[in-house]
């Protein structure tokens, strides 16, 4: 069991509420038209925004482990349509193989579409403000995948998270904002 793994990667989305997304990246178009599978990041980096977090965690309450990339990517453009699907693509690389296994069991890792509020009280912007605590309002599915251009002690994931209906998009006024983001988060805290 891992007993500090606590932080999390968070990629800011630009959600509109339409009924279709931005055009895909030329790779992800092709794919849905063949019906084939979405190339993964290391294949086509240019169709993807990947953010990359190094971890130290503790595992079984016995050893210090560094967990060396936890990638969360998510297709360009960074704009999804509601009531629509959010591909993503997930990799967790560790030296320590037994690590690595606990990291890739179902649920090990959280992928959660959260909604954050900014309200200032003061004359400060929204941005300066207090944020209040984020709330899911998604959470991710998520499957392992092999990836031939992939280290060997490296995991892969493909996963999809749905936009609700009734989302509202992000905006920013001088002293309220709302935005919304995708992060992932170990459960094994």
């Amino acid at each position: 069991m891992l007993t500090k793994f606590c932080d999390s990667l968070t990629i800011p989305i630009k959600y509109v509420p339409r009924k279709e997304a931005g055009v895909p990246a030329p790779s992800r178009a092709l794919a849905y038209e063949t019906e084939t599978p979405i190339p993964d990041p290391a294949v086509d980096p240019a169709a993807w925004h990947s953010e990359t977090a190094e971890l130290d965690v503790r595992a079984f309450g016995a050893r210090d482990v560094h967990v060396t990339c936890t990638q969360l990517s998510l297709p360009l453009p960074l704009e999804y349509a509601r009531g629509h699907w959010i591909p993503f693509h997930l990799a967790v690389s560790c030296g320590d193989e037994q690590v690595l296994d606990l990291l890739s069991t179902p649920g090990a890792l959280d992928v959660v579409l959260d909604r954050q509020l900014r309200l200032s009280e003061t004359k400060k912007r929204a941005s300066e403000a207090r944020e209040s605590p984020p709330n899911a309002v998604g959470h991710g599915r998520y499957w392992p995948v092999r990836s031939a251009d992939r280290p060997v002690r490296t995991r892969c994931f493909e996963g999809e998270i749905k936009v609700i209906a009734q989302l509202m998009q992000s905006f920013s006024y001088p002293r309220l904002a709302l935005s919304v983001s995708m992060s992932y988060l170990s459960r094994k805290c």
